[in-house]
């Protein structure tokens, strides 16, 4: 009657010269009925079974977010490439030329000021965003 023995070791084999010894056919006797080595060997498995199956899982939502990027990519190129399925009139440009009093120039002219400052410190605190999540990534 031939016997199978089976050994785990919380240590890695550092070389093959450890496996032998590791696994002594002399310490057979104190595995052989043993309820404690059965269910080691029980748990074994079942940890096995639950990490591939989650790594299984895990690479399938992987797999099916690369899919939807690649299916939303196409999409969006097709679009772009693509007729556009209503037809917009043409773009047309008026111009109208006013005549401001000094006042309403001065007060123009500072509603500019304002507005200019607010795109400039919004396009200073998005650049520096931008850079703090390229450095933080």
């Amino acid at each position: 009657m031939s016997r199978l023995l089976l050994h785990f070791s919380s240590s890695p084999m550092a070389n093959g010269d450890d496996s032998p010894s590791s696994a002594d056919p002399s310490q057979q006797s104190q595995y052989e009925n043993s309820e404690r080595y059965m269910v080691g060997f029980i748990i074994a498995n079942i940890v096995k079974t639950i990490f591939t199956s989650m790594l299984h899982f895990m690479v399938e939502v992987i797999n099916s977010y690369m899919l939807s990027q690649v299916l939303m990519a196409t999409i969006s190129l097709r679009r772009t490439k693509e007729k556009s399925l209503i037809g917009l009139p043409p773009k047309t440009v008026g111009t109208c030329y006013v005549e401001l009093s000094p006042e309403e120039r001065q007060l123009n002219d500072h509603m500019e000021g304002e507005a200019k400052g607010l795109v400039m410190l919004t396009f200073l605190l998005k650049f520096k965003r931008n850079n703090l999540s390229l450095l933080l990534s």
